[in-house]
């Protein structure tokens, strides 16, 4: 189900943001569908200068945009 969702909307040049927020969308979509997905969501941001959990309430804010 998150596979679907990335192929479909996953588009080059994506700032981070937007990248946080398509990968929030495909894991609630696969969860909603698929039992076996679990049931939290831990995000990482990785890039050649950092790595960066975003905190609870950043995350909140990204499960707020998506009605996936």
């Amino acid at each position: 189900m998150a596979y679907g969702v990335l192929e479909d909307r996953y588009r080059s040049g994506m700032n981070e943001d937007e990248a946080i927020e398509l990968a929030v969308r495909a894991l609630k979509s696969a969860m909603k569908r698929d039992a076996g997905s679990g049931e939290g969501i831990h995000v990482v941001v990785i890039t050649k200068d950092k790595y960066q959990e975003p905190g609870e309430e950043a995350l909140r804010q990204y499960l707020g945009k998506n009605s996936a």
